[in-house]
């Protein structure tokens, strides 16, 4: 990149430069979905936290999904393996990736995940690490949790992410309150 700007006049090298380090250091697009679940922020926290659990609500319907590597702290990863259990279109990142990886970059007990997450496929579309920031809050009744998504692939369709994010909180919402009342029962 300097190489080519060398021959530019004064400090125009240094505006192209800069241009060039913040397009790399900013979102190019930011998703994000919020919903209110029936809980304590513990709860939520430890269920997205447990292996069984993500395999339950973080990924869309038709997708079926396996935790084959675990390891939940700063620095620590985890891998899914996945498969569509039926008709999806191909288009979509699930059904196109053979695998997500998500590497855990921040970790606040009952406050926020923050993850790294990559999804093994070969459309170009949707490669490329995306930052996904999980934050809890309390309110009344239970947890305000907000899914936030920093530079989600090109192929994925903010109205698309944002829809599968959201089923993803309804799912969550589901696996939670029902363990609420298997363990009231």
């Amino acid at each position: 990149m300097f190489t080519e700007l060398s021959g530019t006049r004064s400090n125009d090298w240094r505006i192209a430069a800069t241009a060039e380090i913040m397009r790399h250091a900013m979102p190019n697009r930011v998703d994000s979905v919020t919903r209110k679940i029936g809980a304590s922020a513990a709860e939520i926290y430890d269920a997205m936290l447990h292996p069984d659990a993500l395999e339950f609500w973080l990924v869309p319907d038709g997708i079926q999904a396996r935790v084959v590597a675990f390891s939940p702290r700063p620095g620590g990863h985890y891998r899914l393996q996945m498969e569509t259990g039926g008709e999806r279109d191909e288009a979509e990142i699930w059904s196109s990736a053979k695998h997500m990886e998500a590497r855990y970059l921040d970790l606040v007990p009952g406050k926020c995940i923050v993850q790294a997450v990559e999804f093994a496929t070969y459309d170009p579309r949707f490669q490329g690490a995306m930052r996904l920031s999980w934050l809890l809050s309390a309110v009344a009744d239970g947890t305000k949790v907000t899914i936030r998504a920093e530079n989600a692939p090109d192929g994925l369709s903010a109205e698309s992410h944002e829809a599968e994010m959201t089923a993803s909180l309804a799912k969550l919402d589901h696996y939670v309150t029902g363990l609420q009342e298997r363990q009231v029962a």
